[in-house]
Formats: structure tokens, C-alpha cells, sequence
């Protein structure tokens, strides 16, 4: 089973970190983040201490520093000296493929605020979840993921900003620094936005393994028969509430972030292969130092960009495979049961799990993507085309 399980059955505790006592608490690191960068004004318990007209306003005051610091980064000479290149497709094709972000992160406050309520019920369902897990002794690691959160902020928050910094040089940030700035911060806050995503994946993934011990736990009772029928059935019922809940959570945590996922794997996908592109053609025409250190490090950011995409795909597989588990174990329940009521209720669980299961909905892509690696393929294989009959572009 992938790695994540461990955490189901034991508790880490970090006397060096500060304590966590509910599951909002553990993502107030990532979630602040995304708020400090402007990207939503949403409170996860749900009050905002403002009113309707506030918030808009708010938001409207948002949009429009955000369009002139567009505009600022884009009419000036700063935005073409930080991406240079003797490639005329590497260079365009670069500016092009980073204005992109700042144009989805105008319309990302607005799109939260429309969502708001399924973000604030994501985190409200969760804490449901985790008052009833915890009595059938599935630990919750709210520290551990305080801890994650806030190691991810911290790295998403400095990368960008060094690798600006090694490119163009100290006195180049400070003489340019609102440019430098407004690109570095805009670029952090989609980068924790999402982040926030994969780690409700890893916690969504937790849970469905928890719904997992408790029915091994369930079948080791059943097959030495050593609870009784009305004790049994309590526990099959409070499984199948928990497993809904989960769906509600899952269903929900697609609603607001699957558009944007596929937005960002496509994006992603684009960057990580103009960057190798230009990297093979540096390397192998030799066009110079300076454009081969760039190179290097736009190929640091962009890797550091596709592990994103690929960690929430990697764990929306696995949270598909534990479902897989749960529908399994279910039916080996099924079929070791001794009392017709236990049968039934169980049959009522299989049921519930053949309309619903709490997976990741990536719209119009299966969260295994074989259309990734197809499109990643041939996307190579004209790039490498391109270079053995050394073209202009």
C-alpha cells in the first residue's frame, strides 16, 4: 500500500512544532498563504466579519491592483530582459506561457468567492469526519500536516524568488524590484493555491485508509464472531455515514479545484517541454554560458512546477485504489457474514458505494492521464525533429 497509509494507524507527534487541534488549524499555514497573496478572501470557519458589499468591494479593490501591476510588468522593458534567448520560440513562447498565470489569478478571488461555500463545507465535513474516526482509534496527524503545510509554503514562497534572483542578478531585482516583485508574489500564490489542493488529496486519502482498518478491524470481529448482531450493524451504519461523508468531501474538493487542475497540468505540461527544448539546443549548438546557465535554472522552476500536477494525479490514482479496497473488503464482508442483518446492512454499504466512491473528478481527463503522456510524446519527439535539422526557431 502507497506510503500515506502509515499515518492511519499511528500518531506523530513533534514536540519542536507547535500543536494542532482541528483539521482547519493544520492548513492554516498553506491557507494564509493563498490569502496574503491575494488569490481568495474566504475565512474557513466560515465568518468573514464582513458583509455582501464589503466583500465585493474588496474584491473589485483586488482586481484592479492586480491590472495595473499587469500592466506595470508588461509595458515596461523589465518582463523582456528576464527571459532571454538566441531561440525567437524560446523567448516568445516563454513570455507568453508566464502571462498566463497572472491572467487566471484576476479572475481566482472571484472564483472562490463564487465557490465559497463548497470550500468552507469541504473543511466543515472534514472536521465531521475526523469527531467520529477518532473513536474507533484512526489517528488525524493535525501536527503533521501543520508541518507539511507550512515546509511547502516555505519552499513555494523562496524558489521562485532565488531562481529571479541567481538569473538576473541583485542589482537587477532592486532596479526593477515592483516587477520583480509583483511577478515573484503572484507566482507563490498560485503555486499555494495549488498545493492546498494536494494536501486535501493526502488527507482525503488518509480517511479512505482509516474507512479501511475499520472494516479489517470489522472483519476480524465477524470471522471470530466475537460482537454481537445490533453492535455489528452500529457499526456497519456509522461506516456507510462515514463513507458518504468522504463522497460529499471528495465531490466538493472537485468542484472547486478540478477546472484548475487541468488548467495547470496542461500549463505545466507546455513550460516543461519548451524548457527542455531550449535546455537540448543550449547544450547542443553551444550558444553560450549565459543562455545555458538560464536555461538551467528555467529548468529548476519548471520541474519544481510539473511535480505539482504530477504528486495531485499520483494521489488521486492511489485515492482511486483505496476505494477499490473498501468496494473488496466490503464484499469479502459480504461473504463471511453469519447473520442476515449484518448481510443486509452490508449490502446497503455496497450499494451506496456503486452509485458513490470518494474519488477525484479531473473533468474530461481519468486521473491516470494517459492522455498526458501521449501528448508529452509527441510534443518531444517534433521538439527533437526541430533540433536535428537544426532549425531557426
Amino acid at each position: 500500500m502507497f506510503i500515506f497509509q502509515r499515518h492511519v494507524a499511528r500518531e506523530y507527534v513533534f514536540k519542536w512544532w507547535f500543536s494542532c487541534e482541528s483539521f482547519v488549524q493544520s492548513f492554516a499555514p498553506i491557507w494564509g498563504a493563498t490569502k496574503v497573496c491575494f488569490v481568495h478572501n474566504v475565512s474557513l470557519n466560515g465568518t468573514d466579519g464582513d458583509n455582501r458589499t464589503v466583500r465585493w468591494l474588496k474584491l473589485i479593490a483586488i482586481t484592479v491592483f492586480r491590472i495595473y501591476l499587469l500592466s506595470v510588468t508588461l509595458t515596461t522593458d523589465s518582463w523582456d530582459l528576464i527571459f532571454i534567448s538566441s531561440s525567437p520560440l524560446v523567448e516568445r513562447g516563454l513570455g507568453f506561457l508566464l502571462k498566463m498565470p497572472f491572467l487566471y489569478l484576476l479572475f481566482i478571488q472571484w472564483i472562490m468567492e463564487y465557490k465559497k461555500e463548497q470550500v468552507v463545507r469541504v473543511f466543515s465535513d472534514m472536521e465531521c469526519f475526523d469527531a467520529e474516526i477518532i473513536k474507533f482509534n484512526c489517528s488525524r496527524n493535525y501536527q503533521l500536516f501543520h508541518l507539511m503545510a507550512s515546509v511547502w509554503v516555505v519552499v513555494l514562497n523562496t524558489v521562485p524568488s532565488v531562481i529571479l534572483l541567481l538569473m538576473r542578478g541583485y542589482q537587477f531585482v532592486v532596479n526593477n524590484f515592483s516587477v520583480c516583485g509583483y511577478i515573484s508574489f503572484s507566482w507563490n500564490g498560485g503555486l499555494c493555491y495549488f498545493t492546498l489542493f494536494i494536501l486535501l488529496l493526502h488527507a482525503i486519502l488518509i480517511r479512505v485508509d482509516a474507512i479501511n482498518l475499520v472494516l479489517k478491524n470489522l472483519s476480524a470481529v465477524i470471522m471470530e464472531k466475537k460482537g454481537n448482531t445490533h453492535d455489528t450493524i452500529r457499526l456497519i451504519r456509522k461506516v456507510r455515514l462515514l463513507h458518504d461523508k468522504l463522497c460529499d468531501v471528495a465531490t466538493n474538493c472537485s468542484a472547486c479545484f478540478g477546472v484548475p487542475v487541468v488548467f495547470v497540468m496542461i500549463h505545466s505540461l507546455t513550460c516543461q517541454l519548451l524548457v527542455m527544448y531550449a535546455f537540448i539546443r543550449v547544450h547542443t549548438y553551444r550558444y553560450g554560458d549565459i543562455e545555458l546557465s538560464d536555461t538551467i535554472y528555467y529548468l529548476v522552476g519548471s520541474s519544481l512546477y510539473a511535480l505539482l500536477p504530477t504528486f495531485s494525479i499520483m494521489l488521486a490514482g492511489e485515492l482511486r485504489k483505496s476505494s477499490i479496497t473498501t468496494w473488496k473488503r466490503v464484499h469479502e464482508l459480504i461473504n463471511k457474514a453469519s447473520s442476515t442483518e449484518v448481510e443486509d446492512e452490508l449490502q446497503w454499504l455496497s450499494e451506496q458505494m456503486s452509485h458513490r466512491i470518494p474519488t477525484i473528478d479531473l473533468q474530461w481527463f481519468d486521473v491516470d492521464w494517459p492522455i498526458y503522456v501521449k501528448a508529452c510524446s509527441e510534443l518531444a519527439t517534433y521538439l527533437i525533429i526541430m533540433i536535428q535539422f537544426k532549425s531557426k526557431l
